[in-house]
């Protein structure tokens, strides 16, 4: 099933639609706007009538998706709200998970989480014919944790490279455990590549691409510099705090 874009750059990059049963995913160096990227896809995913299932490590609220979403894509999720449900990452949670207001919390890197947690998410989510898109952002942060480290390097990789009940779209940092993101990039359909110089100018490079048609293999993203500033410090502090508490997990 073939999905069409909506942001302008996003259309000028496939102009003859997405393909919505592929895995992407979207890779470069920390603060090159890769979550702001994923969100173009998000946003046309939810146009074209799908759910989605957002679980952003970055970000140290689900406010924040709905705030970006709406600054860069003019998109409220309010109007989209049986079609949309957030995974709000708890390192202090044991094998339970939380469910309150469309929000589920669990601790994505203990065994058998991941699939539990995916499982009464989908659950939840009104049916659509485009299905259910999952995407997450810094999903290299659930490497920092040496324990499971091998475990999510194995998950994430099969849930690129083989077919699930839901499509995934999620961004990496590739100057963290590069060796491993390697393995993620060589298992997805899609391959994206971020850049961001020092004048703030965001580049998208198409490095892979299975089978939709990309009518280019570089395009400049025209988002205020300003959003992408602040969003990186957020980004940042939220980092810290999670990667600190990752790596406590017993």
């Amino acid at each position: 099933m073939i999905y069409k874009a909506y942001a302008t750059w996003l259309k000028e990059l496939f102009p003859f639609g997405i393909n919505a049963n592929e895995s992407i995913l979207i890779s470069g160096p920390g603060g090159s706007g890769k979550p702001l990227v994923e969100l173009a896809f998000v946003d046309a995913w939810l146009k074209n009538g799908g759910s989605v299932i957002g679980i952003p490590l970055q970000y140290p609220s689900l406010e924040m998706v709905d705030h970006s979403m709406h600054a860069i894509y003019h998109t409220d999720l309010k109007a989209y709200q049986k079609h949309v449900l957030m995974i709000s990452f708890n390192p202090a949670l044991d094998e339970k998970i939380l469910i309150k207001n469309r929000v589920i919390s669990a601790n994505l890197i203990l065994p058998g989480v991941w699939e539990k947690t995916m499982d009464e998410a989908l659950s939840i989510l009104e049916p659509s014919k485009l299905g259910v898109l999952v995407f997450a952002s810094a999903l290299n942060l659930l490497l920092f944790n040496e324990r499971y480290k091998d475990n999510m390097v194995v998950l994430i990789k099969d849930i690129l490279s083989v077919r699930k009940n839901y499509t995934s779209l999620f961004t990496v940092s590739n100057n963290v455990y590069p060796e491993d993101i390697k393995k993620w990039e060589d298992a997805a359909d899609n391959l994206m590549i971020t850049e961001l110089n020092q004048e703030k100018v965001l580049t998208l490079f198409i490095k892979k691409i299975k089978h939709s048609y990309c009518l280019q293999h570089q395009k400049i993203i025209p988002i205020d510099a300003k959003i992408l500033s602040e969003i990186e410090i957020v980004a940042r502090s939220t980092r810290n705090k999670n990667i600190q508490a990752i790596k406590a997990i017993k």
